[in-house]
């Protein structure tokens, strides 16, 4: 089993949230030049389908951009801060995510699958 990685919404979500994070850690040069009014440029300007990713993984963007937080299964606030903490504590979010969806939709968690307890048929 090759994981996640190959599955094509994974990757294009995956890809959204890098490009959020390179774009807070280093933002074009032509931002300063178009972006001179008195509201300040943050990726979530730009990068809509990131933020409808962010909204699938309910999470939320605070401090304008500089961090994703979200509440863990403990109903604590998890909070990653772009440019700082590492890629692959986001990349974990996706991925239970995903395990969480595929464990939603798999028959034999969701259901029993044992026969009702009647006298005469077999177990």
């Amino acid at each position: 089993m090759t994981g996640w990685r190959c599955h094509p919404e994974f990757a294009l979500r995956w890809a959204a949230l890098q490009e959020a994070i390179r774009l807070h850690s280093a933002p074009p040069d032509w931002v300063e030049r178009v972006f001179l009014h008195d509201n300040p440029f943050t990726w979530c300007d730009l990068l809509t389908v990131t933020m409808e990713v962010l909204e699938t993984l309910q999470c939320r963007v605070e401090e304008e951009g500089r961090f994703i937080c979200r509440r863990d299964s403990m109903r604590r606030t998890r909070r990653f801060e772009l440019g700082v903490d590492s890629d692959k504590v986001l990349k974990e979010w996706l991925m239970d995510c995903f395990r969480r969806e595929g464990l939603r939709k798999c028959t034999r968690v969701t259901t029993s699958l044992h026969r009702p307890e009647e006298p005469g048929l077999a177990q």
